[in-house]
């Protein structure tokens, strides 16, 4: 009997699945920064687990590698990367009162968490050969949550008055009917992560 066993759930990963995996420990660590008060290298951890996030899914394409196993693992990360994290985020940056904070982030984590469970089970809707995403995609809600940070900081910090209007907002945008067209040209999200590690590494480094 060999001294080292792996497990047969590892071993059977793909190049995909481990980019996910990678991706959620980013995120990961990107929620034990927000525990200790550093914002701006959450920033950071977050924007590289959302460039993995978006790499595992070019990889599966590109080498036609997708499976239900990857798909079920994709939405757990999300999960963490983006609900859990926004949540913890709210919660040490952008809060003025913890009730408020604490009822908009539960909205918001349940919503997302039944805007993912429908995604896994009804995937995109094609109209004329177009596809489409039922109800806002889940990264919106960190993409919304990092832009009022640095706004409250650069701008006005009664902004974060408004943060639980627009997290209850986006999350039923989630869970709508709405139809999204999906992003076939991802320079645009990519820039905007990029310009918030910008943000980040010129805080820390003032």
């Amino acid at each position: 009997m060999p001294y080292f066993y792996l497990p047969t759930i590892i071993k059977e990963r793909n190049v995909a699945d481990l980019t996910t995996i990678i991706s959620l420990t980013a995120g990961i660590s990107a929620c034990f920064l927000i525990i200790a008060h550093q914002a701006e290298w959450a920033i950071i951890f977050i924007a590289i687990a959302f460039y993995l996030d978006f790499l595992d899914g070019y990889l599966a394409r590109k080498i036609g590698i997708s499976s239900d196993f990857g798909k079920q693992l994709d939405s757990f990360a999300d999960i963490i990367n983006y609900l859990i994290f926004s949540g913890l985020f709210i919660q040490q940056f952008l809060n003025f009162n913890n009730l408020i904070a604490l009822l908009s982030v539960a909205i918001m984590i349940i919503c997302g968490a039944l805007r993912l469970a429908r995604f896994n089970l009804n995937g995109l809707t094609e109209i004329k050969k177009e596809k489409y995403h039922q109800g806002l995609i889940v990264p919106y809600i960190n993409l919304v949550i990092i832009s009022l940070y640095f706004l409250s900081i650069y701008l006005n910090q009664k902004i974060v008055f408004l943060c639980p209007i627009i997290v209850i907002i986006i999350s039923w945008l989630m869970i709508s009917d709405l139809k999204m067209k999906k992003i076939k040209n991802h320079l645009i999200p990519i820039t905007i992560a990029a310009f918030f590690i910008c943000l980040s590494i010129i805080r820390l480094t003032s």
